[in-house]
């Protein structure tokens, strides 16, 4: 797919499909564990993501030896953690304002 793409004149690189894979593959865990717990407790999904992700990279140094694990990887997945918690709050504030829209058409 890499040689596909850069064939087409695209300056994809196997690096930056790595990182962007590592930011998405944690959007899901921000926008879960962001439902989880209140809106003032963001930093506890952050914390949970960088956590986890730091699980990961030391299971993969302790077990895994043909695996490279890096700070890099902790970081992009700690991020993809914040954009799930973005893509939630922006969820929630569109359904805040129909929920709004809503009651105020019903009181006309």
């Amino acid at each position: 797919m890499i040689a596909w793409l850069t064939a087409r004149g695209l300056p994809v690189t196997y690096a930056g499909v790595e990182a962007a894979a590592n930011v998405a593959l944690f959007v899901p865990f921000g926008v879960l564990a962001g439902l989880l717990v209140s809106r003032r407790r963001w930093w506890v999904v952050l914390a949970a993501g960088c956590a986890t992700s730091a699980a990961i990279e030391t299971s993969q140094l302790l077990f895994l030896p043909t695996r490279f694990p890096s700070l890099q990887d902790v970081a992009l997945n700690t991020l993809g953690s914040a954009v799930g918690l973005q893509i939630l709050g922006l969820a929630r504030r569109a359904r805040d304002r129909y929920r709004q829209g809503r009651a105020s058409a019903r009181q006309v």
